[in-house]
């Protein structure tokens, strides 16, 4: 046998050898790199945890008709701020034109960062931001505490005056049940914990 004849051999038994070891991943390191997802340690961006937490940072914020700054906002104002800040996206600046913007969602759908509309003198004037657990936040004109606050749901006047919910960001399956009505605040509702305010008497379009 000749040296030539030596070296096909030797080729061709290469050959086989690579071809043995393919199917159990040796030799194919692409695939098997692939298959090994990259983290960075950061989850999912939230756009609803975003925008809720756009809204909570102006808690305390007087009330000013017509307001979208730190200086003072009204109820939709706030709305208008928080979706700015998160989506770099303006929205509309009444609450009708945030009412007829909203997909119109079933109270048992709604999730952190929907928005909740009030009916308060015969028609549509006021909007909050839905947190989870029965509570919302939203720029107040009246009663005992007013400016940027938190509420109940379930408060005997917000309960009577509540129209519906709509949705103006994209659903993430974040569900937090309403808290039973209590004159205790829910307990860390998403992602907010703090006081609640009281009922106020609206009497316009905020």
């Amino acid at each position: 046998m000749t040296h030539g004849s030596n070296s096909g051999l030797h080729l061709v038994a290469l050959t086989l050898l690579f071809a043995a070891l393919a199917p159990a991943g040796i030799a194919a390191e692409g695939p098997v790199k692939d298959a090994t997802p990259v983290t960075t340690g950061r989850g999912p961006k939230s756009l609803r945890k975003d925008f809720i937490e756009s809204a909570r940072s102006y808690i305390g914020t007087p009330y000013v008709r017509g307001g979208t700054t730190a200086e003072g906002m009204d109820c939709s104002g706030l709305v208008y701020r928080a979706a700015l800040e998160c989506t770099g996206e303006a929205v509309p600046r009444t609450v009708s034109a945030l009412a007829a913007r909203s997909s119109r969602i079933k109270d048992d759908a709604r999730e952190p960062g929907d928005l909740l509309f009030f009916n308060t003198v015969g028609r549509l004037t006021h909007v909050g931001i839905y947190l989870g657990g029965g509570t919302f936040i939203h720029a107040a004109s009246e009663g005992p505490h007013t400016g940027v606050i938190v509420s109940s749901v379930t408060e005997e006047y917000w309960a009577r005056t509540y129209a519906f919910a709509g949705r103006i960001l994209k659903q993430e399956e974040i569900k937090i049940p309403d808290s039973p009505k209590t004159t205790a605040p829910a307990v860390n509702p998403f992602p907010f914990s703090g006081n609640l305010g009281f009922r106020l008497n609206l009497t316009g379009s905020a």
